[in-house]
């Protein structure tokens, strides 16, 4: 085997590599991002210990199946809901409202963004929603940061680019030395 082939295969298997795995680098963060949900009916009062501080948000799933159910009703809460976070003691936590469509392709559900709330800490929460009478299915989520996604990504990136910087450097270290002239053996 010609001195240097080895180095150039390697560089080039190196280059396969970062190509074929480089996107999962990219993608497998979004897919492995920290998330938690829970549902619930409303009207009501539910407890939930949450572990992770961060922004928690409530959404009403208007189309959804529950129970083996389908359901389907108004995408708003009826007038007068009210939805109330507290803390372990009894303080309440303040909770944004914000209404935002939501339809996820992933799940047979079409929901609608509540509004959030924010914790600093682990902690024990009480939401209480009142103000209607007909159950209604929500949910509790805590999705991912953009920082830690961002994070994620970013260090995928610096990987991929490290590798095929390098398969690069390979494959060029590997050509020159197929092109190196080769002394006769016994000659000096």
């Amino acid at each position: 085997m010609k001195k240097g082939l080895l180095t150039l295969l390697s560089g080039i298997f190196l280059a396969i590599l970062c190509f074929i795995l480089g996107p999962l680098l990219f993608f497998v963060p979004i897919f492995l991002a920290p998330h938690y949900q829970q549902q619930f009916t409303a009207p009501g009062v539910v407890t939930y210990e949450l572990q992770d501080p961060g922004q928690y948000i409530i959404n009403y799933n208007f189309i959804d199946i529950v129970e083996g159910k389908a359901i389907k009703q108004e995408h708003y809460l009826p007038d007068g809901s009210q939805i109330e976070v507290k803390d372990s003691s009894g303080v309440e936590i303040p909770f944004s409202g914000e209404y935002q469509f939501n339809q996820q392709q992933d799940r047979p559900t079409t929901s609608a963004r509540l509004g959030y709330f924010e914790i600093d800490a682990p902690e024990t929460v009480t939401i209480e929603v009142s103000g209607f009478d007909e159950p209604r299915s929500l949910v509790l989520e805590k999705t991912a940061t953009f920082a830690w996604l961002a994070f994620a990504l970013l260090g995928g990136g610096i990987l991929w680019t490290i590798g095929i910087i390098a398969a690069i450097w390979i494959i060029i270290l590997g050509i020159i030395r197929l092109n190196r002239p080769t002394a006769p053996i016994g000659s000096q």
